[in-house]
């Protein structure tokens, strides 16, 4: 194939990691490697919670490559795919790591996961009740847009409500908070 160029993002495991060339490689599920070059445009992101708050706390290293990436890491990466004949060449435009650190997954923690469902479910009980300090339930609505805002249509259903009334008592067992 002559002169073809393509958008690509990769999530695998990084085999070798390659300061001295900028380089890295990462294997996807499929056993295919891919070498990924980086420049200083390169932008590296550390996994992030749903509150978008930036916790990245990667450890220091000779440079930004090996700071964010390490051997057998999970981590994803996108940029431009170039091919000219038999040549390759993945140009590495953004790299997300799944790990704060060496070791241990980003996504996981049990401070991490209840804080996101906290915040998720804060967010649900404010597009239907609204920023009130009490939930005013005439005002629930079972069909809701793709935002999470209200409808027009104000039919109700039994079983949707019940699952409205047992959600907001789990959320309330799990955070003591009657609001979210």
């Amino acid at each position: 194939m002559k002169f073809y160029a393509q958008e690509l993002r990769v999530t695998g495991y990084v085999k070798k990691v390659f300061p001295e060339q900028s380089m890295f490689e990462i294997e996807a599920r499929s056993g295919d490697v891919f070498e990924g070059y980086t420049t200083g445009g390169t932008y590296f992101f550390v996994a992030r919670n749903t509150d978008k708050i930036d916790r990245d706390r990667t450890a220091s290293g000779d440079t930004t490559l090996t700071k964010y990436l390490h051997e057998g890491q999970l981590a994803s990466a996108w940029g431009i795919l170039q091919i000219h004949n038999d040549k390759q060449r993945f140009d590495v435009k953004g790299s997300r790591s799944f790990r704060k650190q060496q070791g241990s997954l980003r996504i996981r923690g049990g401070a991490l996961v209840a804080h996101s469902n906290y915040l998720f479910c804060r967010y649900l009980a404010q597009r239907q009740f609204g920023r009130r300090d009490e939930f005013d339930f005439t005002g629930y609505r079972t069909n809701l847009s793709a935002t999470g805002g209200k409808t027009e249509e104000d039919t109700q259903e039994c079983d949707t409500i019940s699952r409205l009334i047992y959600g907001l008592s789990s959320a309330y067992m799990l955070y003591r908070n009657k609001r979210i």
